[in-house]
C-alpha cells in the first residue's frame, strides 16, 4: 500500500473566513483526498468537508456532519443539494450538502481544477450559516487578490448550510486538515463505479483498490497538492 498524508492546523477556529489558494489537488484511480475543518470531539463539535472527491472524479462533494438535530435547507446556493440531515446516525453518515454544479462552477475538483490553473476556494463560517465558494483562477475576486475580501462580490455560494440547524451549538474549535487519503470507506467502495480504474480478476472492487495502490506507484504522479497559501480571516 501506500501511507496516507495528514496535515493538521495548530490552531483552532470557531467562526472565520477561510481562503484556500490551490494549484493542483490530488486525483486518480485509489485516491481520496479532502481539505476540511473538525473539532475535537467528533461528532458534537462537527465537521465540515469543504473539498473532497474521490478517484477521477471531477465534481467536488461539500458536506458536514454532525450529532442529531442539525438540517439544512438547501436554497439560495448553486450546488446541487443532495441531502438536508447532517446527523451522522443518518444516511451511513453522507451528511447534509451539495455537489458542485460543473455548469455554474466548471473545474472545481480534480484534474479539471489542476489542468485550469486551480483556483481559490472561500469559506465563511458565522453563528448563521456556512457557505463555501470556488472562484477559478481567471475569476478571482479582485478584494481577495489584494488581501480584503469583500464578500459582497462574490455571489451565490457553491454551498449554503442554513436552515433549522443551530451552528454555534454543532460547529466548535475546528482544526483545518489537508489529506490524502487511499482507498478507505468512500474510496474502496466506490471504486468500482469509475470504469477506468481497473479491477483486479477475481477480485471485488474494495479489494481492487487496494491492490492497484499497492501495485502501481507509478500511476500516483498526480497525487499531491500544490497550496499557494491558506489565509483566515476573523
Amino acid at each position: 500500500g501506500r501511507p496516507a498524508v495528514r496535515l493538521i492546523s495548530d490552531n483552532t477556529y470557531t467562526h472565520g473566513l477561510f481562503i484556500l489558494d490551490l494549484n493542483h489537488m490530488p486525483y486518480g484511480c485509489g485516491t481520496w483526498p479532502a481539505f476540511w475543518l473538525l473539532g475535537p470531539d467528533w461528532p458534537t463539535n462537527g465537521e465540515i468537508d469543504i473539498i473532497e472527491g474521490v478517484h477521477t472524479s471531477e465534481t467536488n462533494t461539500i458536506s458536514m456532519h454532525t450529532d442529531s438535530n442539525c438540517t439544512i435547507a438547501g436554497s439560495g446556493q448553486t450546488g446541487l443539494f443532495t441531502s438536508a440531515n447532517c446527523d451522522h446516525d443518518a444516511n451511513d453518515n453522507s451528511g447534509c450538502g451539495s455537489m458542485a454544479n460543473d455548469t455554474a462552477t466548471p473545474n472545481n475538483y480534480g484534474q479539471g481544477l489542476s489542468d485550469n490553473g486551480g483556483g481559490v476556494y472561500i469559506t465563511e463560517w458565522t453563528s448563521a450559516f456556512v457557505r463555501v465558494w470556488f472562484f477559478a483562477r481567471s475569476s478571482i475576486p479582485v478584494s481577495v487578490t489584494e488581501g480584503t475580501p469583500d464578500i459582497s462580490e462574490f455571489g451565490l455560494p457553491m454551498a449554503n448550510f442554513q436552515g433549522s440547524c443551530d451552528i454555534d451549538t454543532h460547529f466548535a474549535n475546528h482544526s483545518i486538515i489537508i489529506n490524502t487519503d487511499f482507498c478507505g470507506a468512500w474510496a474502496g467502495f466506490a471504486y468500482s463505479n469509475f470504469p477506468e480504474c481497473p479491477i483486479t480478476p477475481g477480485m471485488n472492487g474494495y479489494d481492487s483498490c487496494v491492490d492497484f495502490v499497492g501495485n502501481n506507484p507509478q500511476n500516483f504522479t498526480q497525487a499531491y497538492w500544490e497550496i499557494n497559501s491558506i489565509k483566515v480571516y476573523q
